[in-house]
């Protein structure tokens, strides 16, 4: 599969053919197994601006054709066409619950290996990389660089996540970045698995976020944690941690750097999306996890000055809002916190999202 803003590009069990009716043609969908059917779907009716309503009839031709199929197969006939398809400017209300998570996978590869390199003589003898392990470091930079098409041998990612770990503080921003990179890739993902689920990585981002919250390792820790939402492993390791996550941001989104309060917020929109997702009926929402997303949420509506990282918070309640119970305590912690005129002051960077957020409030 070629890839796309929602999908990575890369090798997946199924590639199906989504009818989406004469004026659009067929799209790509493509599907592994174990992946969740619905995730799925959800995901490709956000890329495509369809109608949540399509959402089963997706979910239910992915689960026919991937069933007993063989891996590397294409779906013999195309999904129906959805039967409410609509761009985007034509949807009543379609922005909410948003599906994408909100990540940071650019970097500099280059300028990030140099300052590694320049750190490692500057540590301690029983700290630093000898030639082989420099051999390696340079040669998982080079297929972090080059996408998730690539393959980290292990040796790699010992030395990238373990040994250079192991650093003091004042080295560690480029090395918590390179780990903020490895994380878009799907290699990441072993570092997430098993009993403990990565909890050993997630405390020590965590710690580091703390050291200084308005410095460069505070931005790459707020980063890490928001490029944690990227795969489905990663993911629900962080949302088994959430309490111990939404703890740790909550003193650096106070942070007097711009870029790493739009981390944090980030991270806030994360959760919520994985809430959601994990919550689709017959399933419990998880009220009190809700609540306190909303809350910080709502806090640093209340107080913050800048637009991007308040619009991504406003992002976070929309998605929030579209699972609030039959009681709607969640709309009414928002209009008690004054939501309504906190949209109104964002309504032209908020764009579609703020009617849509007006209408969740109803």
């Amino acid at each position: 599969y070629e890839g796309d803003s929602v999908f990575p590009a890369g090798e997946y069990d199924f590639v199906f053919d989504i009818d989406m009716g004469a004026a659009v043609g067929t799209k790509k969908l493509p599907f592994n197994r174990g992946q969740n059917p619905l995730q799925a779907a959800e995901s490709f009716c956000a890329l495509h601006q369809i109608h949540k309503s399509n959402m089963e009839d997706i979910r239910q031709f992915i689960q026919k054709n991937a069933g007993d199929a063989p891996a590397g197969a294409e779906a013999s006939t195309p999904a129906p066409a959805p039967t409410s398809y609509a761009a985007p400017a034509q949807e009543a209300s379609g922005f909410f619950p948003v599906l994408q998570p909100a990540v940071f996978k650019d970097g500099k590869f280059e300028a990030l290996q140099g300052k590694i390199l320049e750190f490692n003589g500057q540590v301690g003898e029983e700290l630093k990389l000898d030639p082989i392990e420099v051999n390696h470091l340079t040669e998982g930079i080079s297929k972090l660089k080059m996408g998730v098409s690539t393959e980290l041998r292990d040796c790699e990612k010992e030395i990238i996540v373990k040994k250079l770990g192991k650093w003091p503080n004042d080295k560690l921003f480029p090395v918590v970045d390179l780990w903020r990179l490895l994380l878009a890739h799907p290699s990441s993902s072993d570092f997430f698995k098993g009993s403990d689920r990565g909890t050993a990585y997630i405390l020590q981002v965590l710690s580091l976020l703390t050291v200084d919250i308005n410095s460069p390792l505070g931005l790459c820790a707020s980063r890490y944690l928001a490029n944690l939402f990227i795969y489905q492993t990663n993911k629900y390791a962080a949302f088994d941690k959430r309490d111990l996550v939404l703890n740790g941001i909550e003193s650096a989104m106070n942070s007097t750097n711009k870029h790493t309060k739009l981390a944090c917020t980030s991270v806030l929109l994360n959760m919520a999306i994985i809430l959601y997702e994990s919550s689709q009926p017959p399933k419990a929402f998880d009220e009190a996890t809700a609540q306190r997303i909303l809350q910080l949420a709502l806090s640093f509506l209340g107080k913050a000055d800048d637009e991007d990282a308040r619009c991504r918070a406003m992002l976070a309640v929309g998605t929030l809002l579209t699972r609030d119970p039959a009681t709607r305590p969640l709309s009414a912690a928002c209009k008690a916190a004054d939501l309504p005129g906190k949209i109104s002051a964002l309504e032209s960077k908020l764009g579609a999202a703020a009617a849509d957020l007006r209408k969740l409030l109803q």
